[in-house]
C-alpha cells in the first residue's frame, strides 16, 4: 500500500511539472502573439496617417477625444455620413482596446485594465455626443432633407454597423396616418396628438451593444453561502450496568436508600467533564462555477435577466424629438431662432 502511495504521488509530481511547462510555453505565444498585434496595430496606423491616436497610450486618447469633443459641439455643418465615419473610427478604437484587455487578461496582466475601461466609455461617450449634435443639425434645417413627395422631413444613411433614420413632420399633414423607413423597414402610426406637432423620430439601429455590460444582471453574483456549522456531541450518560453502593443482587434496598443512591450517582455524572467524540476532518470541497440556483434573484419583475437572455441582431434606439424652430427666407434674409445645441 506505502508503495503505491509513493508511485502515485511521484506519478502526480510528474504530471504537475509537465503541465505547468505547457502552461508557461502556452503562455509565451500569448505574449508573442499580443507583440506581434500590437505592432501590426502601430504599422497600420502610420501607414493611414490620419491621426488616429494609439488607444492603449492614455494621453493620446485622452487628447484624441479631448479635440473630437470641442470639434463636435462647436460643429453646425458635419453631415450624416461624415458623422457615421467618425463613429465606425471610434469603434475600432474601442475593438482594438478589447483585443488588447482579452490578451491581457489570458496572461494575468490586468494593472491598466481600469484606464482602458475609462477609455472605452469615453469613446462611448464621444459616439453618442456625435450623433446628437449631427441629428440637432440635420433636424434645424430640415427643409435641405424633405422627401418631394410627402414634404416632411426623410434621412437615411447607413455604414457597415450602423444604420441611422430620421423623420421630421414638417407638412403638417392630419391625412397621413403613418410613415415608413425603407433602411429597417421600420413602420410607425401617427396618434392625432401629434399629427400638427413639430415633433420628429430617429431610429438608429447599431450592430453592437453598449448597454448588457451596464445593466446589473449581465454578470452573475454569487449567493454568500455560510460555512456549515458542525456540532460536537458530548456524552453525558453513565457507563451501563453501572450502580452506586455496594448491593449485591438478591439483596433488597430500601426505598429512602435507592433514592439517595440515584441522587447521588446523577450529581457524579453532572460533575463528569463531558468527553467529545472524535471529529473526522471534512476534505474541503474545490470551487465550483455558479448555477443559477447560487446567483441573486432578481426582485423586479420588469428588469430583463441577461444571464439568461442576449441580444440578437443588434440593438434598436428610437426616440421621440422635438423639431427645432426652422428657418424662414424673407426677401434676401434667412431667419432662424437661436435655440441651445440640445435635443429635445
Amino acid at each position: 500500500m506505502e508503495e503505491m502511495m509513493k508511485q502515485e504521488a511521484e506519478r502526480f509530481e510528474f504530471e504537475t511539472q509537465s503541465l505547468q511547462i505547457t502552461i508557461n510555453e502556452n503562455k509565451a505565444q500569448l505574449r508573442e502573439q499580443r507583440e506581434q498585434l500590437r505592432a501590426q496595430k502601430a504599422w497600420d496606423r502610420f501607414l493611414l496617417c490620419n491621426g488616429t491616436p494609439d488607444p492603449s497610450v492614455q494621453s493620446e486618447l485622452n487628447t484624441f477625444t479631448s479635440l473630437c469633443m470641442d470639434e463636435t459641439k462647436n460643429s453646425t455643418s458635419q453631415d450624416v455620413v461624415g458623422c457615421l465615419g467618425d463613429v465606425e473610427e471610434a469603434l475600432d478604437l474601442i475593438n482594438e482596446l478589447e483585443e488588447v484587455m482579452t490578451l491581457d487578461k489570458q496572461l494575468d496582466i490586468t494593472e491598466n485594465h481600469a484606464t482602458f475601461k475609462q477609455g472605452i466609455n469615453s469613446l462611448q461617450e464621444l459616439i453618442e455626443a456625435k450623433v446628437d449634435n449631427v441629428t440637432f443639425n440635420v433636424m434645424r434645417t430640415a427643409e435641405k432633407f424633405a422627401d418631394p413627395d410627402s414634404q416632411n422631413l426623410l434621412i437615411e444613411k447607413q455604414s457597415p454597423r450602423v444604420k441611422m433614420s430620421l423623420w421630421g413632420n414638417l407638412a403638417k399633414n392630419p391625412r397621413q396616418k403613418s410613415f415608413q423607413l425603407e433602411t429597417d423597414k421600420f413602420q410607425m402610426e401617427i396618434p392625432k396628438s401629434l399629427a400638427n406637432a413639430d415633433v420628429a423620430v430617429r431610429l438608429i439601429h447599431t450592430s453592437f451593444d453598449f448597454l448588457s455590460p451596464k445593466c446589473k444582471t449581465f454578470f452573475s453574483k454569487k449567493k454568500p453561502t455560510p460555512a456549515p456549522s458542525r456540532a460536537v456531541s458530548v456524552a453525558k450518560e453513565g457507563a451501563p450496568g453501572e450502580r452506586l453502593g455496594t448491593a449485591q443482587s438478591g439483596d433488597r434496598i430500601p426505598e429512602e436508600n435507592e433514592a439517595a443512591a440515584e441522587q447521588a450517582e446523577d450529581e457524579q455524572v453532572e460533575k463528569e467533564p463531558p468527553v467529545p467524540e472524535p471529529v473526522e476532518a471534512v476534505p474541503e470541497e474545490p470551487p465550483r462555477p455558479a448555477t443559477p440556483s447560487d446567483v441573486d434573484e432578481i426582485e423586479d419583475e420588469d428588469v430583463v435577466d441577461l444571464r439568461a437572455m442576449s441580444t440578437v441582431g443588434g440593438v434598436m434606439y428610437l426616440d421621440l424629438l422635438k423639431l427645432p424652430p426652422q428657418a424662414k427666407k424673407v426677401g434676401s434674409w434667412v431667419i432662424q431662432d437661436i435655440t441651445e445645441d440640445a435635443l429635445e
